[in-house]
């Protein structure tokens, strides 16, 4: 089966696509941003343009980057897309939303589509943001999301403020509810760049705990569907070092409240204790989830009840994590038994952050192993992918989707979980 992969958005493409490369499937990338997140150099470092595998396919899209001439190129199209349409893919898989504007000029070859977040909740929508500027592109690009939406013929996805858009658009039968995959050594710690792993060592090394935020700094507005309620995380590291001195805090600096964030660190008296980092390239992530004294503490708001890619990253280190999620989709795209610690509340938050600071190292790091060995068993690519390729094999077959048993577990669990939260 010859598969062709359309966006890299945060780089989520490029690492299944990688994968799979390495195990025989026939999968090209095809590159059509260059927003910084989404290079594949930030994946891996030597990936840089000219020395890239070839199955990694440059298009002059990439050069487009002023977001109304890009807004042109999603309605107009361009001679690569064709070009990508007419090569004798079996199938095409667009990924995020600039995959999912320029899915609409393919148009022969069978396409499905795969949900990164704002693809879904956002742009088929109007004023779901705030900047005037992204208002003006959304009010341009809507009917070209819901076009695109209307015409694939899968969507995955495992978010279920996703599931909610799409029922809402009347796509809810066409939903696939799929864990993305990760990558998994056979210990944590493969494949690390040695010379951060010791920088990190010698850095934090000496500390019990390094609480890690590397989620957007949102937290003013609840209603907000990007909002992470960042805010809960500064009070509960306030909490552990009152007790226990020996901590510190690593955040990354990037998100709507960043500011505002900085000087309630300082009114806590934990500004001391915290490094801010600029968004990390997917490499350097992987160092510092991989530090044995780490815990990190992803979005504790309920708009994004899923795994995004931290969470899969943290779990493939081995790597300990606090973070609101819906245990019962977890469990539906990937198993039992999760052991990510569930909290919502301040009181949760700070009453996890709390007992893993106080855990000791051999308690620590069974959990640790218990973390990774999870990980290997419902989220490792050698599990993820097969069920991906057979649901891409049905669409590129023109197979009528049925809904899957799972459909009415979605519908009256899930989704009404979504609804009353």
């Amino acid at each position: 089966m010859k598969i062709a992969f359309l966006g890299n958005q945060d780089n989520n493409a490029l690492k299944t696509a990688a994968w799979m490369r390495e195990h025989d499937y026939e999968v090209d990338l095809y590159l059509v941003s260059s927003a910084p997140r989404d290079l594949p150099e930030k994946f891996r470092p030597e990936w840089t343009p000219g020395a890239r595998s070839d199955w990694i396919r440059s298009t002059a899209l990439e050069q487009v980057e002023a977001s109304f001439a890009r807004i042109r190129t999603y309605y107009a199209g361009h001679p690569d897309l064709k070009a990508l349409d007419e090569a004798g893919y079996d199938i095409v898989v667009s990924f995020g939303v600039s995959g999912l504007y320029y899915g609409n000029h393919i148009r022969k070859t069978p396409r499905v589509h795969y949900n990164l977040g704002s693809d879904f909740t956002m742009r088929p929508f109007i004023f779901q943001r705030k900047n005037v500027r992204q208002l003006a592109s959304d009010f341009l690009c809507w009917p070209l999301a819901r076009r695109a939406l209307k015409h694939a013929r899968r969507l995955f996805t495992s978010m279920p403020v996703a599931m909610d858009a799409m029922d809402r658009l009347g796509h809810f039968d066409k939903l696939i509810a799929y864990g993305e995959g990760e990558v998994f050594g056979d210990v944590p710690g493969v494949g690390l760049d040695p010379t951060r792993v010791a920088e990190l060592h010698d850095q934090y090394g000496s500390v019990d705990r390094v609480f890690l935020w590397l989620s957007r700094i949102n937290y003013r507005d609840p209603a907000h569907i990007a909002d992470k309620a960042a805010d809960k995380f500064l009070h509960g590291l306030a909490a552990v070092a009152a007790v226990n001195p020996n901590v510190r805090a690593v955040v990354g600096e990037h998100g709507f409240d960043v500011a505002i964030y900085k000087a309630l660190a300082a009114e806590l008296n934990v500004d001391h204790l915290i490094d801010f980092v600029p968004h990390l390239p997917l490499w350097e992530l992987r160092t510092y989830l991989a530090m044995p004294n780490s815990v990190i503490v992803d979005c504790l708001a309920p708009m994004t009840s899923s795994f995004g890619g931290l969470v899969r990253e943290t779990i493939g280190q081995g790597a300990l994590m606090i973070r609101y999620y819906d245990q019962a989709v977890i469990e539906l795209v990937y198993g039992p038994h999760c052991p990510v610690m569930h909290a919502q509340s301040q009181e949760a938050v700070t009453a996890a952050m709390q007992e893993l600071a106080a855990l000791e190292p051999a308690v620590f790091a069974e959990r640790r192993a218990r973390m990774f060995e999870w990980g290997r068993q419902f989220m490792a690519f050698d599990v993820r992918v097969p069920i991906l390729v057979a649901e891409l094999e049905a669409a590129a077959a023109g197979a009528t989707y049925t809904p899957h048993a799972d459909t009415e577990v979605l519908r009256s669990t899930v989704l009404e979980n979504y609804r009353n939260r």
